[in-house]
């Protein structure tokens, strides 16, 4: 009974590092579409510039991220992930004022 109530529960460390892991950097549009493509032809390197280019601090769960997925990238599980990771930064640029900004005529 205990093995089946706890197997399923999430616990708020759970909720935390996956919080931690998903969430991708806030960048503008075009450096978040240039670490989506190097992430394309290069796994996980766009992921670790993208924790390079947060404005005041380094992102280094990004790094880490990117880095995994670099090591995993032999077994084609890194560069999935790295195609994701680049479409989530370009998901979260496409989000912000700033880049509506850039992308709007006028």
């Amino acid at each position: 009974m205990y093995t089946k109530k706890n197997a399923v529960a999430i616990s708020d460390a759970d909720r935390r590092v996956w919080e931690l892991l998903t969430d991708v950097p806030k960048l503008g549009i075009l450096p978040a579409w240039g670490c989506a493509i190097l992430n394309f032809f290069f796994s996980g390197f766009g992921t670790i510039l993208s924790g390079f280019l947060v404005h005041g601090v380094y992102n280094k769960t990004q790094m880490f991220a990117g880095f995994c997925q670099l090591l995993t990238s032999v077994y084609l599980i890194g560069w999935i992930m790295s195609l994701y990771w680049g479409y989530k930064i370009v998901e979260k640029a496409s989000k912000t004022d700033e880049s509506k900004k850039l992308l709007t005529p006028g």
